[in-house]
């Protein structure tokens, strides 16, 4: 009964645990035409500039935060 228990408890305790989401980071100038598509979100964004002559798309499904 008592490894029952215990197998119990660390089953439980892994359940409440969840892998870290991946991130991408970007800042500065983005160079050419960019997608953001939702494999790669969400986006940590501190400074961006989209130039003039090129396309930022963003997909949906993205998240996006300030960083």
């Amino acid at each position: 009964m008592r490894n029952l228990t215990v197998l119990l408890a660390l089953l439980f305790s892994f359940s409440l645990t969840t892998p870290a989401a991946a991130s991408t980071t970007i800042s500065g100038n983005i160079s050419g035409d960019v997608v953001w598509t939702k494999a790669d979100s969400p986006y940590i964004v501190s400074h961006l500039t989209v130039p003039a002559g090129t396309s930022l798309t963003i997909l949906p499904g993205n998240g996006g935060k300030r960083g």
